[in-house]
């Protein structure tokens, strides 16, 4: 008995090594599996891989999102230099504007913003909260917008979508809070074999995605790890991970970028409807599509020199309103409102030149849209 034990314990180990082995011949433990349950699971503070917190801006300025205690325990937070009450005034109305440097008004003067114009024409009963963040995501702003500004009882959520990046940039947000959230015990990160038999479960319906390779960290790439997909594009550098978006034949990532951004659409909209806040959303377009040309910042000939595309692939492989058209779907099926600037056919002066940020003359425009709907609603 005790020897056959002992056999059958053999025997298995053995299996295991061999399937391991294989299952690294294969490759297996090059990729990484990761599940929708990070979105979940995320939550922007400093101390938790975001070095973004060692910035000289991100101190008092950042202290409503990335102190844990000071949004619990106080009764006035401060938000871009605005004292706001967490208890509404009777008769208070409340405008929250919600996303990253585009909404913060980078490279435009403080009285050319969005959120200034809109309070300059709006009566003293209303309150605009600008919580606009330098480098947020749509990931960040759910976060914030669910474990703080909510509670901050907006009557109106005006989230504002960089397309130029946002998209890339929420999956490696994602793929960061697995790696500290879901791996554990850590053998399931070391072990290809594992990762050999969930790949082989997705057929079954197993709710993971084949996302990434591991990229060493170069003078190009300041990150070790990066999503990268299946034409070697990484979806940490800016350029690439807007390149890789505008492909008619899809990115091998992209199936996992909507799934992941129709999520967050999903999750700010039942937020909104639980609380009472009608949502209006901003699209702020790429310089691509503005012209239907490759127009990647800040060097093109640079970047297609890299890219190693001749000047054909750039008009017959790519489609420069794809990612605008299917950030509108997932909009239209969650039924919420929102702005296109594309719809009334603007041009590049609608963007800083050299810049992706809205100019003065684009943030008139959503100025405009937003007191529409607000006395509209």
């Amino acid at each position: 008995m005790i020897k056959n034990l002992a056999l059958f314990l053999f025997t298995t180990l053995i299996c295991l090594a061999v399937g391991e082995l294989a299952a690294r011949i294969a490759g297996f433990g090059e990729i990484h599996f990761y599940s929708d349950k990070v979105v979940r699971l995320h939550k922007f503070e400093c101390g938790h891989g975001n070095t973004g917190c060692d910035h000289p801006m991100f101190s008092e300025w950042s202290q409503w999102f990335s102190d844990p205690d000071y949004f619990r325990n106080s009764e006035e937070i401060k938000i871009d230099g605005n004292l706001i009450k967490k208890e509404k005034a009777p008769g208070e109305k409340r405008v929250l504007l919600l996303g990253d440097s585009a909404t913060f008004g980078t490279s435009v003067e403080k009285d050319e913003r969005f959120s200034y114009k809109l309070e300059q024409s709006l009566t003293d009963k209303w309150t605009v909260i600008n919580a606009g963040v330098p480098g947020f995501d749509n990931i960040d702003e759910l976060a914030v917008l669910k474990n703080k500004l909510i509670k901050l009882a907006p009557d109106f959520i005006v989230w504002q979508i960089f397309l130029a990046n946002d998209l890339n940039y929420n999956i490696l947000n994602t793929s960061y809070r697995l790696k500290e959230f879901f791996y554990k015990p850590h053998i399931f990160e070391k072990s290809a074999f594992l990762k050999m038999i969930l790949f082989s479960l997705r057929g079954l319906g197993f709710n993971a995605e084949l996302l990434l390779r591991d990229s060493l960290k170069n003078e190009e790439n300041r990150y070790e790890n990066t999503a990268e997909d299946h034409r070697g594009l990484k979806f940490q550098n800016y350029g690439e991970g807007e390149f890789a978006l505008y492909h008619k034949e899809p990115s091998s990532l992209e199936p996992l970028v909507y799934d992941t951004f129709e999520y967050v659409v999903g999750e700010i909209n039942a937020l909104a409807s639980k609380h009472g806040a009608k949502v209006l959303v901003l699209l702020v377009p790429t310089r691509s599509s503005i012209r239907n040309d490759l127009e990647i910042l800040p060097d093109l000939p640079n970047a297609k020199e890299k890219l190693g595309k001749s000047d054909s692939y750039y008009q017959v492989e790519l489609d420069y309103k794809r990612p605008l058209r299917k950030v509108i779907e997932a909009l239209d099926n969650a039924g919420l409102s929102y702005v296109n600037p594309l719809d009334g056919g603007v041009d590049e002066s609608f963007l800083v030149e050299g810049d992706d940020h809205p100019s003065p003359k684009g943030h008139s425009f959503y100025a405009e849209r937003i007191l529409d709907f607000v006395r509209g609603n």
